[in-house]
C-alpha cells in the first residue's frame, strides 16, 4: 500500500450576520437589453478584498453582479458590473456600479 487518504466534510453553524449584506439604494426597475444602468448602494464591494501581496501585486475581485428578473415570465438573469466608484472594504462604504443588460435578455420589469 502507497498510504491512505482521509478526508472530513464540516459544516459551519450560524448563519451570516445581516449587517455583512450589501444594501442597495438606488437601481432602476424598469430596464431594457443594450442599456448600461448605474447601481448604488453600501458595501457593494463586499468586506474583504483577495489575490494582494503587500505593495507588488493587487488585484481586486470582488465586482458584484446585478440579479434581474422579469416579473412577467419568472426568468432570471445576472449582469456583470464594471466601473465601481470605490472597491473599498470598509464597512458601509458607499460605492456604485455600472451595468449593462445583455442583448439576450428579454425587457424585465423589476430588479432583485
Amino acid at each position: 500500500m502507497m498510504g491512505s487518504a482521509t478526508s472530513t466534510c464540516t459544516t459551519p453553524g450560524g448563519s451570516p450576520e445581516t449587517s455583512w449584506l450589501p444594501k442597495v439604494t438606488s437601481v432602476p426597475t424598469d430596464v431594457t437589453a443594450g442599456v448600461a444602468y448605474t447601481v448604488s448602494g453600501d458595501q457593494l464591494g463586499g468586506l474583504t478584498q483577495d489575490a494582494a501581496y503587500g505593495d507588488d501585486y493587487q488585484s481586486a475581485t470582488n465586482f458584484p453582479l446585478v440579479r434581474i428578473t422579469n416579473v412577467a415570465t419568472g426568468d432570471v438573469t445576472y449582469a456583470r458590473t464594471s466601473n465601481m466608484s470605490s472597491m473599498s472594504v470598509a464597512p458601509h462604504a458607499a460605492s456604485s456600479a455600472r451595468f449593462t443588460v445583455q442583448q439576450t435578455q428579454r425587457p424585465a420589469q423589476a430588479l432583485s
